[in-house]
């Protein structure tokens, strides 16, 4: 399923793309977002409504992150694509944490 085939609220999309814009924009943010040492994976599917650079500047701006472009994904990777999800999480886990 895609992200139109999904119950959505245009008015809380609408609502949510605004507040992510000024939090993105926000100084105080930004210096705190680049603190985080941890590590972090961000998965962005390429038909996603929500701007792929909105994401892909989210993960500049964190100092130990991974960013993953999914191609004919939308908003539900796990959903859509869940074994390549799956891989992608599983692999970034095992490069990543030590257990």
């Amino acid at each position: 399923p895609t992200f139109e085939e999904h119950p959505t609220n245009d008015e809380v999309n609408q609502t949510v793309g605004a507040d992510w814009e000024n939090v993105m924009n926000d100084k105080r943010y930004v210096e705190q977002i680049s603190s985080i040492s941890i590590p972090s994976l961000l998965i962005h599917g390429k038909e996603d409504p929500r701007p792929l650079e909105s994401v892909r500047s989210l993960s500049q701006r964190l100092p130990n992150s991974q960013f993953k472009t999914l191609e004919k994904v939308g908003h539900y990777p796990w959903i859509e694509k869940p074994e390549l999800t799956r891989k992608i999480l599983r692999d970034f886990i095992r490069e990543n944490i030590v257990l």
